[in-house]
């Protein structure tokens, strides 16, 4: 059978459907203004492309917060702050040049939908979780609408694009495309707050194992990003670090897990947050010198890892960069099937859909009008958590270790 006439005929049903998505984000976005995240970086990209102003200057962020609020913001509000580097404008300019806001919120919606779905078949093959065609729908949908998923499309969120980086980069370090990495791992540093650790992280261990082209691809990405937004805006490096440091009337209401933690208990909270933060860097350390020149199953779990502990120590302002996260949940649900077999099965559908319910309900209960309430931030972490500490043993070693392992219990 000649499969070009199928193939043609899957791209045109792809392109069908992704036309017939951004369709119904359209009335979505005509019906529901909003778009939080993604809109003053739509607008900042856009007053810099059509009219040279400075995205991070006072103009451009009185425009920003006039359209998102009708007025200038409060001391209490979001101030509504382009924030990112510069480069970002390589995602955010075609988007910038569409002047109806619907219409590019709509089609930005729908590329965020599709790199859930990479992501959740990239985070798949990263766990070596196999589905029969069923189970990968479900799991496919859940990709979509669990929380943190869905409060990506919504508000318009880089954090999918960003944690489709680092995970994709995962994948190509596992099959050594590390040039590949370097350069997925030079655009993830669009959020820099997602990638604090894990960059460090992977470049270490590069350097342990002599897997040099990982840490040329990704010092060598970064600094062509750099060059490039440099010449196109010298100050922008001092104007976002200023944009960042502003506002702490709002910003000071933004909690770490640590943080939340700690203010449970009045009186100590402060030396708490700062013993709990000290406890945990300290074990994240030890795990990055036991995976020093290790294999690459260690480092996909010291990898993962490290992206459990950069969500629990940083400041979060959304549960969006929680998608970063999915692949763990994959991990933990092929261990549990290869350990436990029909049992196995049945947690992990109980695991989806208790995620998928408790997160939406917790903040339906919870959620003061759309903001999210510190509550939030602390379930998915440590499931995470403590779903990597049980696979670890698991996740480290190959298959035959584990048969062998077997075999010799049977002597």
């Amino acid at each position: 059978m000649n499969s070009r006439p199928v193939l043609i005929i899957l791209i045109i049903l792809g392109l069908g459907g992704l036309v017939g998505l951004a369709w119904v984000n359209y009335g979505f976005s005509i019906e529901n203004p909003g778009g939080g995240d993604f809109l003053p970086r739509w607008i900042g990209t856009r007053l810099f492309l059509t009219q040279g102003l400075n995205p991070y200057g006072e103009k451009a962020t009185l425009e920003i917060q006039n359209l998102y609020y009708g007025r200038p913001a409060n001391a209490d509000e979001d101030p509504q702050l382009f924030y990112y580097p510069l480069y970002s404008i390589l995602f955010y300019g075609p988007f910038a040049l569409i002047k109806n806001y619907a219409l590019a919120r709509a089609i930005w919606m729908t590329l965020l939908e599709l790199s859930l779905l990479i992501l959740a078949v990239l985070s798949l093959k990263l766990s070596n979780w196999r589905l029969t065609v069923v189970k990968l729908s479900l799991v496919l949908a859940f990709s979509l609408l669990w929380y943190p998923g869905f409060r990506n499309i919504i508000n318009g969120q880089f954090a999918a694009l960003d944690s489709l980086f680092i995970i994709g980069a995962l994948l190509l370090i596992y099959r050594k495309e590390d040039t590949g990495a370097g350069i997925l791992l030079a655009l993830s540093t669009i959020e820099p707050q997602m990638v604090v650790l894990i960059i460090p992280f992977i470049l270490l261990w590069s350097l342990s194992v002599r897997r040099y082209q990982i840490i040329f691809g990704t010092l060598g990405g970064i600094a062509v990003l750099m060059v490039f937004s440099l010449v196109l805006l010298p100050s922008w490096p001092v104007d976002s670090l200023r944009q960042l440091l502003s506002n702490p009337s709002y910003t000071v209401r933004i909690k770490s897990i640590p943080s939340i933690i700690a203010n449970t208990v009045p009186g100590i909270n402060r030396p708490l947050d700062l013993f709990i933060n000290v406890v945990i860097c300290a074990y994240l350390l030890f795990e990055w010198v036991i995976s020093w020149a290790k294999n690459e199953r260690w480092f996909i779990w010291t990898a993962l890892l490290t992206l459990v502990v950069t969500n629990i120590l940083l400041v979060r302002t959304s549960t969006a960069q929680y998608v970063v996260m999915l692949p763990i949940l994959f991990l933990l649900s092929r261990v549990w099937e290869d350990r436990l077999g029909r049992i196995g099965q049945i947690l992990t559908w109980l695991l989806f859909i208790g995620i998928t319910i408790g997160l939406w309900g917790l903040f339906i209960t919870t959620a003061p009008g759309n903001l999210e309430p510190t509550i939030m931030y602390l379930p998915l972490p440590v499931i995470c958590l403590l779903g990597l500490w049980w696979a670890r043993w698991w996740a480290i070693h190959p298959p035959r270790v584990l048969v062998d392992e077997f075999a010799t219990f049977r002597e």
